[in-house]
């Protein structure tokens, strides 16, 4: 009623509502079926009626009375406050009221700020407005969260198993189906948001290593500020020539991903696949380093964060401060490392894995050894760079990977070992995670 979003305006759609003469960008009705190319195969069509009833029932339908809830009770402190302004002899102040009721009768929009000569009643009464209905949109994305996660996964199946049938015209259109409802799906608040809440700063900081939280629907464990020894000693078997020690201080914590970016997530941001083992849980693959920063540039619009932090890449000294996780030895698991603690090079079949498919590190990282390499901003260096926050050289002709994949064997999979290429590779073997930090640590 009083602040009227594109995505507030998406999820009013289906109980009829149109304000403010926004029909002509409106998205379409909530409760038919996205336009994917063909008719849906029944087996789709049977999973796309269900959830829009579920969603009509326990998404919209539920902001909606809620929202209704709340402009009644912001009405009725606008009233309460005029009388008060009345009863004190105050004109101005209940010709302001008077303008601000009109105004949220009329469902017009309230300011993103209140104005400075603004009275301190009708400032408050707009605080809480504001926080309730940040609450509102946080319980409807969590809703929508849970309706939409376990249908993209069904589909996924869906894709597969038509795939493999033969059926390849009804595993095209469930895919463009796919990609059609998770975009619909975000005008309604899926996958967007503030993840701290409104009006959250210092709090953003994990309070111990390993610490989870999840963030724009990401799961996140938080990398304390600390010391360590960054490199392999010159017993460790098999290290490189470029990996010799250097100590590392990190002033500021920052959070790592717990997994790589699956094909889910890149799917719904990017609307295609690049990878050659395709799985919406298994990590993306095919992906260069520039294509890692689009993606973690559209990402940063639908995730925004708290003043002071960004979404990045790992610097290649964070990432192996979070693989090692406060571990001295070749991996986090051990001097060894085989095919039942990460997913390398061996008997199994030569591809990626679903994502946290083996054990987390002592910080909560899955994959840190194995599965797929990962991008770190970094461009390469010849030695390690060491010191307090550190980064790489500004400027170079390649790319720091870090981490192994199903495609290496133990040694190449160490905490210690340096992976490089051009930033514009693509391998089948080569991802990334997220990481959240300071803009100036």
């Amino acid at each position: 009623m009083i602040r009227r979003s594109p995505i507030l305006l998406a999820a009013l759609w289906c109980v009829g509502c149109c304000v403010c003469g926004a029909a002509d960008d409106s998205p379409s009705d909530p409760s038919t079926p996205p336009s994917a190319e063909g008719v849906l195969p029944p087996e789709v069509g049977e999973l796309d009626l269900r959830f829009r009833q579920l969603l009509k029932e326990r998404v919209t339908g539920s902001f909606a009375a809620g929202l209704e809830k709340l402009d009644t009770a912001y009405l009725g402190g606008i009233a309460r406050a005029i009388t008060t302004e009345q009863t004190a002899g105050r004109l101005d102040g209940v010709l302001a009221l008077e303008a601000e009721r009109k105004r949220a009768e009329e469902k017009q929009a309230l300011p993103e700020k209140d104005e400075e000569e603004a009275l301190p009643s009708l400032v408050e009464l707009r605080k809480i407005y504001r926080a309730e209905y940040a609450k509102l949109e946080s319980i409807r994305a969590a809703s929508l969260n849970a309706l939409v996660d376990p249908l993209d996964a069904r589909l996924a199946q869906i894709e597969a198993e038509f795939t493999k049938a033969g059926r390849l015209d009804d595993a095209k259109t469930t895919r463009d189906y796919r990609l059609e409802l998770a975009g619909e799906m975000e005008t309604l608040g899926y996958l967007v948001g503030d993840p701290t809440g409104p009006g959250a700063t210092g709090d953003f900081e994990g309070k111990k290593a390993g610490e989870l939280r999840e963030i724009g629907g990401i799961p996140m464990a938080w990398c304390p500020p600390g010391s360590f020894t960054m490199g392999s000693p010159t017993d460790e078997p098999q290290r490189q020539y470029d990996e010799d020690q250097v100590k590392v201080r990190f002033g500021s914590g920052f959070w790592l991903a717990r997994t790589e970016v699956t094909q889910r997530q890149w799917e719904r941001v990017r609307k295609d696949n690049p990878s050659y083992h395709k799985g919406a849980d298994l990590p993306v693959e095919r992906v260069s380093w520039t294509e890692a920063q689009d993606f973690i540039e559209q990402w940063s619009q639908r995730v925004p964060l708290p003043e002071g932090w960004r979404w990045s890449l790992p610097t290649e000294a964070q990432w192996e401060y979070a693989c090692r996780a406060g571990t001295e030895t070749a991996y986090s698991c051990g001097e060894t490392l085989d095919e039942s603690q990460a997913k390398i090079k061996g008997g199994k079949a030569a591809e990626a894995v679903e994502v946290a498919g083996y054990e987390a590190n002592a910080w909560g990282l899955h994959d840190m050894h194995g599965n797929v390499r990962e991008w770190c901003l970094d461009w390469h260096g010849a030695s390690l760079p060491g010191g307090e926050d550190p980064a790489a050289p500004g400027t170079g002709t390649i790319r720091v990977r870090r981490g192994g994949s199903w495609n290496h064997d133990p040694s190449s999979c160490r905490s210690a070992c340096r992976h490089k290429g051009p930033p514009e590779d693509r391998n089948s073997d080569l991802g990334f995670r997220l990481a959240i930090v300071r803009e100036n640590p």
